[in-house]
């Protein structure tokens, strides 16, 4: 991110970046994306949110940070 990289990017795999730190319960990328303005919107090519998959795997503080972002989102 700090050499220019797009907080939106769309991996190969079909989801962004948030969407792949949700996945990998990654709390630290996840702030840092919505911090450099990923969407918390934006759904990976099977359809699934960055929140759906926070919330599958259970991991409260993204799904915390995520619905703070949506709520700004608005």
């Amino acid at each position: 991110l700090d050499k220019g990289a797009p907080a939106n990017h769309v991996t190969p795999g079909g989801g962004t970046v948030l969407f792949w730190a949700c996945f990998h319960k990654r709390a630290d990328n996840v702030r840092l994306l919505l911090e450099r303005g990923a969407s918390a919107l934006a759904s990976a090519q099977n359809g699934l949110t960055p929140l759906t998959v926070a919330a599958c795997n259970g991991t409260l503080e993204i799904m915390q940070a995520l619905l703070e972002r949506l709520e700004g989102e608005k």
